[in-house]
């Protein structure tokens, strides 16, 4: 699929505290690196996810990537092909994705910090996932405050637990918090989602439908010219 840029909307009219970077198709990484406490001794260090794009204006960039891709259709791909086999095309290219989490591919690797002079550990956990990996950047319309920490490449995403008495305080209830609070994004999301996928399959019939209407239409201009096609 392809995520899109939207380009009938200024910045000053998101309603995101956050610059807007809605995207072209290209991975973008995470920005923002933020520490935050867990409890004395110990935190979480990495980037936040769901927090550079808004849901609503995705959506609607989308739909304006369809449009300007059923526009681009020649009348050679017009005429080689049904409408539902481009409408097919078209909404694979054009549907959201939301990533699924695999919990039980989960792994950690650890290596010996120091922190304020004292020798601790940092875990990094790493998790697989499957579907569009620029979805873990866009913010669906119910939110919860805290935005999970997670750095994303490729199929996976990745955050550091960091600490000096781990021996005394587990890390699971931290590591667990985060992945917890990573999927319930991913389920508003799923939520949010609704009908999109109907919607996105009207809009691109109806899209093909006037590429056909407007191709037929410079053909008749053509013809009722009287010249000979060069």
């Amino acid at each position: 699929m392809s995520m899109f840029f939207l380009t009938n909307l200024s910045r000053s009219s998101t309603s995101m505290s956050q610059p807007v970077n809605i995207f072209t198709g290209s991975r973008l990484r995470a920005c923002v690196v933020r520490g935050f406490e867990t409890h004395k001794g110990d935190h979480m260090r990495e980037n936040r996810l769901f927090g550079k794009v808004d849901w609503h204006r995705q959506v609607q960039a989308q739909f304006q990537g369809l449009e300007k891709k059923a526009q681009d259709l020649s009348a050679a791909k017009l005429a080689s092909a049904t409408d539902e086999e481009i409408v097919a095309e078209l909404v694979e290219e054009c549907e959201l994705n939301i990533p699924v989490i695999d919990e039980n591919d989960i792994t950690v690797s650890s290596r010996e910090v120091t922190l304020d002079g004292r020798k601790g550990l940092s875990i990094s956990v790493r998790v697989p996932f499957q579907g569009d990996h620029d979805l873990l950047h866009v913010q669906p319309p119910t939110y919860g405050g805290n935005l999970p920490n997670g750095h994303v490449s490729g199929k996976f995403i990745t955050f550091e637990v960091i600490g000096t008495d781990f021996e005394q305080r587990s890390p699971k209830p931290q590591i667990d918090k985060n992945i917890a609070a990573i999927q319930l994004n991913l389920e508003w999301q799923r939520q949010a989602l609704g009908d999109f996928p109907a919607r996105l399959a009207a809009e691109a019939a109806r899209a093909v439908q006037a590429r056909r209407k407007n191709l037929a239409g410079n053909a008749s201009v053509i013809d009722q010219l009287g010249y000979k096609k060069g």
